[in-house]
């Protein structure tokens, strides 16, 4: 392919973090610094084995229903269907023109950080002041 740019330069990926994407004031923080989760390891520790694989995080587990109890989630897996769906319908997923899992992984990675920017623009628009 003719091209005036350097492939490398095509391939380079920002990395960020969760951490990064909320706003020091938020909810979410604010329950973080309040609650100690750390307690769930000895309610839960029978539980789990110490061979196989490793599982899932059990505070995870927890502050992810925590999560949804608080902002009134009423089921996960709608909320994951839903943004899958979206993607395929509103932000042309539903077929792709390209080839090889390369170049399908950035072109998901940037309409999945096209969509998170859309919703924290919604989160963080108040509105018009009112005079």
């Amino acid at each position: 392919m003719l091209s005036k740019h350097d492939s490398i330069q095509r391939d380079q990926l920002e990395m960020i973090t969760l951490d990064q994407l909320v706003p020091p004031n938020h909810l979410v923080r604010k329950m973080e610094a309040a609650i100690d989760f750390t307690f769930i390891y000895d309610l839960v520790k029978e539980m789990y084995s110490e061979v196989g694989r490793p599982s899932i995080d059990p505070v995870i587990l927890v502050k992810l229903t925590f999560i949804q109890y608080t902002f009134g989630i009423r089921s996960m897996r709608k909320t994951i269907e839903r943004v899958f769906a979206d993607a395929k319908e509103k932000h042309g997923m539903r077929w792709t023109t390209l080839r090889g899992l390369k170049k399908l992984s950035m072109q998901a990675m940037l309409t999945f950080a096209a969509i998170n920017l859309k919703k924290m623009a919604n989160w963080t628009w108040r509105g018009p002041k009112m005079a």
